[in-house]
């Protein structure tokens, strides 16, 4: 059974990765997400496949956190998950807390 999205932040499993740019990263971004901006997912893949599993990537609406979690996937990275953006992720926190 594939546990929720929820479940694995909530339990604090897997690596959030937040894939905006640096400006937006540094306006705000959750506590414990590493940045890697989704222009750079390329050239970090074999950092990526280290993180522990599974990857959860967000973004300001989810589309680019979606083709970052595509093109793990397509790199064999399976447990790549598009976690939206960044204010549902913070409401989903908030909401566990």
């Amino acid at each position: 059974m594939k546990k929720t999205l929820s479940a694995y932040i909530q339990t604090k499993e897997g690596t959030l990765v937040d894939v905006r740019t640096l400006d937006e990263f540094q306006q705000a971004h959750l506590p414990m997400a590493i940045h890697i901006p989704l222009d750079e997912v390329p050239n970090k893949l074999q950092e990526i496949r280290a993180f522990p599993k599974p990857i959860i990537l967000y973004c300001h609406s989810g589309y680019r956190s979606e083709l970052a979690a595509e093109y793990l996937q397509q790199q064999g990275i399976m447990d790549a998950i598009n976690g939206g953006g960044i204010y549902q992720l913070m409401q989903l926190l908030e909401e566990l807390s």
